[in-house]
């Protein structure tokens, strides 16, 4: 073997690889490999002929911070070489989580699921072992064959698709026997000084069988996640349920977003305990809240803020369109209804607003477009 293997101007490192253990004169009953980083896509790269060796061993390492990016020591910090440990550590944690990543970014198909199956299935079967030095960083790669003759490849790539074929890389393939001898001894060294890698425990993930209703579950979660961590850190004097807290959140996020929400829920779930919800938030920054409803519900609208002590103003439709027309004539019309001007009040609450669906009806839709003129923000019950 004498390669000089770049990925651009000569062949790529994975075919480099392919080929000679495709090529059954080379007699290959081990490969051994040092990596700094490696992908699911990377091993698939090689994976056709791994079935027809005896032993894959992956040595698995850190690797180092760009020099740019390293934190610089400061006050309380550990002192060397316990600072470079801690950095270290760190760097193998991210290593796992990044993998991981990797892994979760693969493609949904039935190749990738096929794919990852034949490596679970080669890994199982004990060809594939695979270690982590965890007592230095690791920069190195190399591909060691173990035949006949003494061949190996050293140089930049690491065993990612990247680094076997897609980057620019600098790679040596070389065949002379004393070079190789201390290549073996140097990675045998490394190697029982390494700690066992669970690779099973990375690729299995992918393989499992979900419902679509967890799925749909999921998809919830990584959609609305963060607000319901939100929800479960507030304090609250009224006690809402879950599926409430919910509503009342978005029904938040839509008003500062719109200036206005439509809370739609079914008779029964909890639509006024949720506006009162959204009330208090208003109170707290001192802003005057309306709350206009049909005649028959003021009385049960006040008992509801009375017991949350909520302040906040309750209006029938028909009073409120008498104040508004007292208001627009001045007084020659209408009567008063409400302790302030229309327009000093910041948040409105409509109930049962479907009684203001016809835009065209004086008393109710006219004479809302009027109030709400003047006012930025409504929420609709």
């Amino acid at each position: 073997m004498s390669y000089f293997i770049d990925n651009q101007n000569t062949i790529a490192l994975s075919k480099a690889i392919n080929d000679f253990l495709n090529n059954s004169k080379n007699h290959v009953k081990k490969l051994d490999i040092s990596t700094a980083f490696f992908t699911t896509s990377g091993l698939r790269l090689i994976s056709r002929d791994l079935n027809k060796l005896n032993k894959v061993r992956i040595l698995l390492g850190a690797e180092p911070i760009s020099e740019g990016y390293i934190k610089d020591k400061e006050p309380g910090d550990p002192e060397e070489p316990e600072f470079t440990k801690k950095i270290l550590n760190n760097s193998l944690e991210n290593q796992f989580k990044e993998l991981e990543n990797k892994r979760n970014k693969l493609p949904f198909n039935n190749e990738t699921y096929n794919s990852l199956n034949q490596l679970v299935k080669l890994i199982t079967s004990k060809k594939v072992e695979c270690k982590r030095y965890e007592s230095n960083f690791l920069h190195a790669k190399a591909y060691i064959f173990h035949s006949k003759l003494n061949n190996f490849i050293v140089g930049s790539s690491n065993l990612t698709a990247s680094g076997l074929k897609h980057n620019l890389e600098l790679n040596i393939g070389i065949d002379e026997k004393k070079l190789f001898e201390e290549l073996s001894k140097w990675y045998e060294d490394l190697w029982s000084k390494s700690v066992p890698f669970d690779l099973i425990d990375i690729f299995k993930k992918q393989l499992l069988l979900y419902r679509p209703h967890d799925i749909f579950l999921k998809i919830l979660y990584e959609l609305y996640g963060a607000e319901l961590e939100e929800e479960t850190k507030e304090d609250r004097d009224i006690q809402l349920a879950q599926f409430q807290l919910h509503g009342v959140q978005r029904a938040k996020k839509l008003i500062k977003k719109y200036h206005g929400a439509l809370i739609a829920d079914g008779v029964g779930l909890g639509k006024t305990h949720m506006a009162c919800e959204i009330i208090k938030s208003y109170l707290d920054n001192r802003q005057k809240t309306l709350v206009l409803c049909p005649a028959a519900v003021v009385d049960s609208w006040e008992r509801h803020l009375l017991r949350y002590i909520i302040s906040a103003e309750v209006s029938s439709y028909q009073k409120f369109a008498n104040h508004m027309k007292y208001e627009e004539t001045e007084g020659k019309q209408g009567s008063v209804h409400l302790s302030l001007k229309s327009d000093d009040y910041a948040f409105l609450v409509l109930d049962e607003a479907h009684n203001y669906r016809n835009p065209e009806a004086p008393t109710l839709a006219k004479t809302l477009d009027k109030f709400l003129w003047v006012n930025e923000e409504m929420y609709l019950n």
